[in-house]
């Protein structure tokens, strides 16, 4: 009977030592794995972060070189100016409260989220920059355009005088005619442009990928308009001399 005993008795112990191995690899197992899922979350959270920091301070970077050029703009209306001016400031306000929500982030989904309203909410290089430019280049067109439309009053004047003397102007007449009526083309395209453009926001440009290419074109007909009415200016000039 005692040796039936000691046989259960160590039949026991060694039926225990195995259960307690078979559950102690799923135990070791299962902290190890949690902690490494939770390392890599954190490890990709503060890329996440790190790598929308960088993506933000550049563009900050940019719109506050813009910051201090749209005001200095020569050829930008006074009321232009004033619009660039709060809307790259508003721009820069923004996304400096980004950074600060998403320094703050603790969860992936959230950050990640944050980091790519970077692109589609604040569109600086998509939208706010090629903006400013073509405003920038409407204005300038338009200050060409005030400055011909000067000069064809004068050239005008200095045809009629030499018709009175008895030259054949009909040439020159038919240039200017053309002239004006480049002006008034290029005039036309040129304030539209600039108008339309500064209301664009960018969700405009996410729903509308090309929304600005148009725009580019048409600045430069009026552009080209703009070179015929100088060279008929010019033809006009040669002969009074």
């Amino acid at each position: 009977m005692k040796r039936i005993i000691s046989r259960l008795s160590l039949t026991s112990g060694l039926l225990v030592g195995s259960l307690a191995l078979s559950f102690a690899p799923a135990y070791a197992v299962t902290r190890p794995a949690a902690a490494s899922a939770n390392a890599n979350s954190t490890t990709r959270l503060q890329r996440i972060i790190s790598r929308g920091d960088k993506e933000i301070e550049r563009r900050l970077k940019t719109l506050n070189r813009l910051s201090s050029k749209v005001p200095s703009g020569s050829k930008l209306s006074d009321a232009d100016k004033s619009n660039l001016t709060a809307a790259v400031q508003a721009e820069i306000t923004d996304l400096t409260n980004l950074k600060t929500k998403l320094d703050a982030d603790t969860d992936v989904n959230t950050a990640a989220s944050d980091a790519l309203s970077i692109i589609t909410e604040y569109r600086v290089y998509a939208l706010i920059v090629p903006k400013i430019q073509l405003v920038r280049a409407a204005d300038a067109q338009q200050v060409a355009e005030a400055k011909l439309t000067v000069l064809a009053g004068k050239l005008q004047t200095s045809l009629s005088t030499a018709q009175s003397k008895g030259q054949d102007i009909s040439t020159e007449q038919a240039l200017l005619t053309d002239m004006n009526a480049k002006i008034a083309a290029a005039q036309a395209i040129s304030s539209q442009v600039g108008s339309t453009v500064l209301g664009f926001q960018p969700n405009d440009r996410n729903s509308n990928p090309s929304l600005l290419s148009g725009y580019r074109d048409q600045l430069q007909t009026a552009q080209a308009d703009i070179r015929v009415a100088s060279n008929d200016a010019q033809s006009i000039i040669n002969f009074l001399k």
